[in-house]
């Protein structure tokens, strides 16, 4: 389960994955068509009443299928490049508007090293995270 308050903070996002998941569900139904045209070939031929003549058309409709399916995949992962490319520019801006609120002395409390590791790391997670995973 994503963490819904994450989502809040970076509203920019969400058209993205809706696009994503958009993507994922053509993709999908590319893919059951291609396996309903399979299945019903496979049967013809088990029963063997298949018809040579359809053949064109079987392989047609996997040329189709397989292309629709290729490109709903690639839109899907620029989707979400896009998704997680706007997340990790607000969270570093976020992440420098507080250490600004916190003012210049905050490296009394925390070294500078530590901060910058910490959130580079956790930027880069939630990056990962917010890509692939959340819309799947």
């Amino acid at each position: 389960m994503f963490d819904k308050r994450l989502l809040k903070a970076v509203k920019g996002s969400t058209k993205y994955i809706v696009l994503n998941v958009f993507g994922q569900w053509i993709g999908l139904l590319a893919s059951l068509f291609f396996m309903r045209t399979l299945a019903g070939l496979l049967a013809d031929l088990y029963a063997h009443t298949f018809d040579p003549g359809t053949l064109l058309q079987i392989l047609a409709t996997f040329g189709i299928c397989a292309c629709i399916r290729y490109l709903s995949v690639r839109f899907s992962v620029q989707m979400s490049d896009l998704s997680s490319r706007g997340v990790r520019m607000q969270l570093r801006e976020m992440i420098y508007r507080k250490l600004q609120r916190l003012g210049p002395n905050y490296d009394e409390q925390i070294p500078t090293s530590e901060i910058v590791q910490v959130t580079t790391e956790g930027v880069d997670q939630l990056e990962t995270y917010f890509g692939p995973y959340l819309p799947a």
